[in-house]
């Protein structure tokens, strides 16, 4: 038999908000960096380099 916890059930609340919250901080952070001159070492870096300056020329 599951005892209900609602304390449980508040940190469980909680730590889920905080992951949305984290995703959608590191969503918004990776298309920031999209924007801007980001290395172009990197695979995706060189794809949105090569994108940005087809947009640009």
């Amino acid at each position: 038999m599951i005892i209900y916890n609602i304390e449980l059930d508040c940190w469980l609340t909680e730590v889920f908000h905080a992951l949305i919250f984290g995703w959608q901080t590191l969503q918004a952070f990776f298309s920031l960096s999209a924007k801007r001159n980001i290395p172009v070492n990197s695979d995706l870096g060189y794809e949105v380099a090569k994108v940005s300056w087809t947009i640009s020329s």
